[in-house]
């Protein structure tokens, strides 16, 4: 009961059940994540409970021995960052333009405005290497896997990339684009966020200004 008294109000009765039902009759031993009211100042701190039954000679539950870490500050920290990567979600999935995720080789995730633009499915993007999707060379003539690694490893080195690019659509066709390529951190690790879009459309509008010009 002293125990139960320092548990914030919503969680003493879950908390009360979980000791009776798991630790007392199931003999499990008691690891949880919960709320506690503070005494001394009545501020709400997370502790991280863990310990086990002691038995006497008959295995009858005598007391329950464990230790109880403040958490608070961590808990706090993780419930922000799950927070930030939901939002993160929402943006990535709802965006209108293309974004990609991906490490130094290959794609490890994209919206469904990539798969639109790439036109083929998520399963078909993510593994491959943005080579796989370009052409051999780029309209300036450069290999295009020796310019997109130019591209990531400064991207990767912290300096954002914004540059054109020829890709291509599963079935082969030819686009021109605009990449936006960052370096973001995903829990721990470094990866690249390439946001794309498609300026086929511009560009041909370019050549054919040209051409009407040299015609003038």
């Amino acid at each position: 009961a002293g125990w139960v008294s320092l548990i914030q109000p919503d969680w003493q009765e879950c908390m009360s059940s979980y000791v009776t039902e798991e630790v007392i009759a199931q003999r499990n031993r008691f690891d949880m994540v919960y709320p506690i009211v503070r005494r001394s100042d009545g501020a709400e701190r997370w502790v991280h409970g863990m310990g086990g039954l002691e038995l006497d000679r008959e295995s009858r539950p005598l007391r329950l021995i464990g230790t109880i870490r403040d958490i608070t500050e961590r808990k706090v920290a993780s419930d922000a960052l799950q927070e930030s990567e939901a939002k993160f979600k929402a943006l990535f999935e709802s965006a209108r333009v293309a974004i990609i995720l991906m490490d130094r080789q290959t794609f490890l995730d994209c919206n469904p405005h990539a798969e639109q633009l790439f036109a083929c499915a998520k399963s078909d993007l993510v593994g491959h290497s943005p080579v796989d999707f370009s052409p051999l060379r780029q309209p300036d003539g450069h290999p295009s896997a020796e310019r997109a690694a130019q591209y990531i490893d400064a991207a990767l080195d912290g300096t954002p990339q914004f540059f054109e690019w020829s890709h291509l659509r599963l079935d082969g066709t030819q686009f021109d684009c605009e990449v936006s390529l960052n370096r973001v951190d995903v829990r721990d690790a470094m990866r690249l966020q390439a946001v794309v879009r498609d300026i086929t459309a511009r560009k041909q509008a370019e050549a054919d200004l040209r051409l009407q010009g040299a015609a003038l």
